[in-house]
């Protein structure tokens, strides 16, 4: 009669214990938050100069390099594509867009603030790729927190990317908390400027 009675009582025990451990580890931690990249590219080159003409098609170059720029990024597992208003840097997306399947969102070029706040608003883990121009792409770079390495000391108004820059690819890597600071990396993609403006 008492082993009887000392088996229920060993398993009550047992769980209870469990149920005191588990108490104290108090509940489960959510997964840490994934950081956000954001790829940064000036349009590819036009077909005319943006001096006479406000919105230029892209150069048979320039339609080269979005699709080495395609190729590049197309497993980079993109989820939002961004650019300006002119069909330049719409255009420099569109082989992107296709392979990955995605639609380019735009975005006001002269809206800095826009541009911002839609970045920063991107859920965690999302891969953007941001299609602008000479003088935008560097103030989106500094305004998320990245440097560009040869215009980081300059005023803000000064940091341009020289015109026949075409190649410059700046990955912005956000943190997924703020006690972290951005990290940028730059890379080159395509054809050197030079040689394919004498190619063409």
């Amino acid at each position: 009669m008492k082993r009887s009675l000392l088996l229920p009582s060993l398993v009550l025990l047992v769980a209870l214990v469990i149920l005191l451990a588990s108490s104290a580890a108090g509940p489960p931690s959510a997964p840490p938050l994934a950081p956000v990249s954001v790829f940064f590219v000036r349009h590819a080159e036009t077909a005319s100069s943006t001096r006479t003409n406000r919105d230029p098609e892209l150069s048979a170059v320039g339609i080269s390099r979005g699709h080495a720029l395609a190729q590049l990024l197309k497993t980079c597992g993109a989820t939002h594509l961004f650019a300006s208003e002119f069909q330049r840097t719409q255009s420099t997306l569109a082989e992107l867009a296709k392979v990955c399947g995605l639609e380019v969102t735009v975005i006001a070029a002269n809206d800095g603030e826009a541009q911002l706040a839609t970045l920063r608003a991107l859920p965690a883990g999302a891969v953007a790729v941001v299609c602008g121009h000479s003088n935008t792409v560097p103030t989106m770079v500094a305004g998320l927190g990245g440097e560009i390495a040869d215009l980081k000391d300059l005023p803000a108004a000064q940091q341009v990317f020289a015109h026949d820059a075409y190649q410059r690819l700046i990955l912005v890597v956000l943190p997924a908390t703020e006690a972290a600071a951005a990290k940028t990396i730059e890379l080159r993609y395509g054809a050197d400027p030079v040689a394919a403006a004498l190619a063409d």
